[in-house]
């Protein structure tokens, strides 16, 4: 596994001679245990495997600073989201939504522990957070969902966003 914020020219992944796509990836002052790591034969490779998009979805999860009395809306259901909706569950949040338009992986997010799914494509998303989270006034006065943070797993990479003024 390669730290990529460890590379001091930044190539790392960039493309080129030198890059990600290449037979041969060049890792400058690759040093174990700060720059790369090395995996034991003991884990699989489809676990290895995870290490990024989980790395994404908890610096994502740092950053947005959910709290145990955070509603929180992930949309998206790929590998980022479900990471984004374990590792909230994991720091505690109580309620942790998931949006995506893709049956199958609203089941999973279910699956890793996410208390609702909406399926954005059949439902009014509004609608169905306001449902699950109350409802709350913008700073004009006008209804919206009383979801607390955002989180925008459905490109990379994954974006948060709180709710200024939100009930807490």
């Amino acid at each position: 596994m390669v730290n990529p914020q460890d590379a001091p020219t930044g190539i790392i992944g960039c493309g080129g001679a030198y890059g990600g796509m290449s037979e041969y990836l060049l890792i400058e002052n690759a040093e174990v245990g700060k720059g790369v790591a090395v995996f034991p034969d003991s884990v699989p490779f489809d676990v290895a495997s995870l290490n990024e998009p989980m790395a994404v979805a908890r610096h994502c999860v740092n950053r947005s600073e959910a709290g145990p009395d955070d509603r929180v809306v992930v949309f998206g259901a790929g590998p980022i989201g479900l990471g984004t909706a374990i590792w909230l569950k994991l720091r505690g949040v109580k309620h942790v939504v998931v949006a995506d338009v893709i049956p199958s992986r609203l089941e999973k997010a279910l699956a890793v522990g996410a208390d609702a799914v909406v399926d954005s494509a059949r439902e009014d998303v509004a609608a169905r957070l306001t449902e699950l989270h109350g409802q709350a006034a913008n700073a004009l006065g006008q209804p919206r969902p009383g979801t607390d943070i955002y989180i925008d797993a459905a490109r990379a990479p994954a974006v948060f966003n709180t709710v200024v003024g939100s009930a807490k």
